[in-house]
């Protein structure tokens, strides 16, 4: 088999397991759902991390309901358009636009930021109810 051909398999695999994976987060609420993991950080310290409520949101998100699923999570909802961007990026190829944007997006200060907004939110959302 050929490097394209093993690639262009690879890249077939994933896209199918990414949309099994979306079709049970559509089908099950992870709410009502045992075999969805539980947060190890909450379950010890009571605190949520930046990413409790984010397999909540995303079902939420799925199945249409935006302000559910900013309820549940709103980094991650807000954040969703950039990590599907970085995703794009990842498996596209190099050209001037596409690395303008992985070299502004994704590295150097952008990490710094990206870090910072992080930790910012796990601070906010565990002194403000409801966040």
């Amino acid at each position: 088999m050929s490097g394209k051909a093993r690639i262009a398999l690879l890249s077939m695999s994933v896209l199918l397991l990414a949309a099994a994976v979306l079709y049970v987060y559509v089908i099950f609420d992870p709410e009502d759902s045992v075999f969805f993991p539980k947060c190890i950080f909450y379950t010890l310290t009571g605190l949520k991390c930046p990413g409790c409520g984010t397999q909540r949101a995303l079902h939420q998100l799925l199945n249409g309901n935006f302000i559910g699923a900013l309820r549940y999570n709103a980094l991650a909802v807000v954040a969703m358009p950039y990590i599907l961007l970085g995703i794009f990026l990842l498996f596209s190829g190099h050209n001037h636009i596409t690395d303008f944007l992985r070299r502004h997006l994704y590295e150097g200060r952008a990490v710094y930021v990206a870090f910072a907004v992080i930790v910012l939110f796990f601070v906010i959302r565990n002194i403000l109810p409801g966040l």
